[in-house]
């Protein structure tokens, strides 16, 4: 009976570890999985669909959280920067309206995924992390600051 219980309890901790889906959503899986709510209130989305989106949706802010170096050096057109360190001051100045549709990315999808939080706790209510630069097959560009 007590081997029971111990199997029992060891398997309800790794279920609630692993979650339904048999693996963590972690930022290595953006390009793979389709939306995943997060429990800090974002979302996780595919970089085809949030590159499809933004052809179609001229609105959505696209945010890159990286250095002005790693800016400078390779960004998506059309996004503005505001590295991590500064999101909680800079956000409220460039990103007026908290209702936008935000897309939020950096170099591998660990910092994006922590200025989603940021964001969210600052009020924005449509943030999503598109990841890593570093895998987005699209159209880039050199140079500039923002």
């Amino acid at each position: 009976m007590k081997r029971i219980f111990i199997l029992i309890v060891l398997s309800v901790v790794l279920f609630s570890f692993v979650g339904c889906n048999g693996k963590a959503a972690v930022a290595s899986d953006i390009q793979n999985n389709d939306k995943i709510s997060t429990h800090g209130g974002y979302f996780y989305m595919k970089q085809d669909e949030a590159n499809r989106n933004m052809k179609e949706d001229k609105s959505i802010v696209l945010v890159d959280v990286r250095t002005q170096e790693e800016y400078a050096d390779v960004h998506i057109p059309g996004s503005i920067l505001i590295p991590l360190d500064t999101i909680k001051k800079e956000a409220e100045k460039k990103l007026t309206d908290k209702e936008a549709t935000i897309y939020v990315y950096c170099r591998s999808g660990n910092r994006s995924d922590s200025a989603a939080k940021v964001l969210v706790e600052l009020g924005y209510t449509k943030v999503y992390n598109i990841g890593g630069i570093t895998s987005w097959p699209y159209e880039t560009e050199k140079g500039g600051s923002n």
